[in-house]
C-alpha cells in the first residue's frame, strides 16, 4: 500500500486536512499515531494511505520544532502581529518571544494598522524588540502598505501568524492571498477588545511557495518549561548586557553589581523590557514556589 506524504493543514473534531501535491485530503488518524505521538499537530508532516473509501494517517514524521501555544509545528518563524487597537500587551509578546527562542524559532514582529497607527507606535515597538527579534515589519492590511514585503518574507517557508484578537491577523490573511475573503472580527465598543474569528489553527498555501499559519488569538499565555533563573537567557539583549553582571548567574533581581539593573537606570527604552522582564520573573517565581 503506497503512503503519500502531505502536511497537516486543519484538525477539527479527529479530522484531519492534509495537503499533499497541490489537493487537499480529509484523514483520520490511526490509533497507533495518537499513542506513539501524543496527538496530531497542524504543521505535521505525515505519510497516509487509502483504505476503502478513506484516507488515514499512518506516520507523523519527525519534527523541527513544536510551539504549544500557539500549537504548531515545524515553523520556519513566527509573526507576533500587534496594534495601536486594542491597546498591545507586550508581556504577551515577550511570553511568545520567549517560548520560540527557546526551540531557537526567529520571531518577527509585524506592526499592522498603520493607516490609524500614530507614527510614533511603530517606531516605540520597534526600538523595544529590534534586537530581540529577526526583523519589525510595519503594515496596513486595510492600504496594503507592506503587504509585499510581508509576503516576500514567507515564500518557501512555513511562518506562523499570531497575535491578541482583533489586531488584525485574518485581514492581513485576506491580503496576502487575495479573494479568501475570511470573516474579520471586531473590536467591542466597551473593552476595547479583540472578538475571536479564529477558532482552529489552519494553514494555508501561498502562491509563492510558503505556508502561513492562522493561529486563535490569545489572551491568556503561559512561558512553557521555563525556570525563572533562566528567563534572562531567553531575552537577547539582558542575555548580552548581563555579561557585564558581577555574578554568572545573575537573576537581575536583588543581585549587587547587575549590568542589567544599571542599564535599565539609564535608558529608558530598555526599562520598558526590563520592568516587563521582572513581572515574568516574579509570575514565573511564584509557581515555582507553589509547586514546591
Amino acid at each position: 500500500m503506497e503512503k503519500i506524504k502531505g502536511k497537516v493543514i486543519k484538525g477539527v473534531g479527529g479530522r484531519y486536512s492534509v495537503f499533499s501535491n497541490g489537493e487537499k485530503y480529509s484523514c483520520f488518524a490511526q490509533k497507533k499515531v495518537k499513542y506513539f505521538y501524543d496527538d496530531v499537530t497542524v504543521g505535521d508532516d505525515v505519510l497516509f494511505v487509502k483504505q476503502g473509501k478513506d484516507y488515514v494517517l499512518t506516520d507523523i514524521l519527525p519534527r523541527r520544532n513544536s510551539l504549544v501555544r500557539p500549537a504548531v509545528s515545524n515553523v520556519d518563524g513566527v509573526f507576533v502581529v500587534v496594534a495601536p487597537l486594542p491597546q498591545p500587551d507586550l508581556n504577551l509578546v515577550d511570553k511568545v518571544i520567549v517560548n520560540c527562542n527557546k526551540q531557537l524559532v526567529p520571531v518577527t514582529i509585524v506592526v499592522n494598522k498603520l493607516d490609524i497607527a500614530d507614527e510614533r507606535f511603530a517606531e516605540d515597538i520597534a526600538a523595544q524588540y529590534d534586537k530581540e527579534t529577526s526583523a519589525v515589519l510595519a503594515v496596513s492590511s486595510r492600504t496594503g502598505e507592506g503587504i509585499c514585503e510581508l509576503r516576500a518574507a514567507i515564500a518557501y517557508k512555513t511562518m506562523c501568524l499570531t497575535g491578541q484578537s482583533a489586531v488584525g491577523k485574518t485581514s492581513i490573511l485576506n491580503s496576502l492571498m487575495p479573494g479568501l475573503n475570511l470573516p474579520t472580527g471586531e473590536l467591542s465598543a466597551k473593552t476595547d477588545r479583540g472578538k475571536h474569528t479564529t477558532r482552529h489553527n489552519q494553514i494555508y498555501p501561498l502562491d509563492n511557495g510558503g505556508y502561513i499559519v492562522d493561529t486563535a488569538g490569545f489572551s491568556l499565555f503561559d512561558l512553557v518549561d521555563v525556570k525563572s533563573d533562566d528567563l534572562g537567557l531567553y531575552f537577547s539583549e539582558i542575555f548580552e548586557i548581563s555579561k557585564g553582571c558581577r555574578f554568572t548567574m545573575c537573576t537581575h533581581t536583588a543581585e549587587p553589581d547587575c549590568a542589567v539593573k544599571e542599564q535599565a537606570r539609564t535608558d529608558a527604552v530598555f526599562d520598558k523590557k526590563y520592568q516587563r522582564y521582572l513581572a515574568l520573573y516574579k509570575e514565573l517565581k511564584e509557581k515555582e514556589d507553589k509547586r514546591f
